[in-house]
């Protein structure tokens, strides 16, 4: 999905030359699209069991998952 958006510097990172959304970022842009819950629920473990995200920002994102 390819959309635009001002994002704050710790919201993006480099894949290769290539800017992306910061794991946490695009955790909270699909709860925000109604990405499936089973879908958040694998993206969510896989961001933590690689270390991509905290155990905080699973608040965040359960909030924006709420609010959508």
């Amino acid at each position: 999905m390819v959309h635009h958006a001002d994002l704050a510097k710790d919201e993006q990172v480099l894949v290769g030359a290539i800017p992306v959304t910061a794991p946490l970022r695009t955790l909270l842009d699909c709860a925000e699209a109604h990405v499936s819950p089973e879908l958040m629920a694998v993206a969510v473990r896989q961001a933590r069991a690689r270390g991509m995200i905290r155990s905080n920002d699973l608040k965040a994102i359960r909030a924006r998952e709420r609010a959508a």
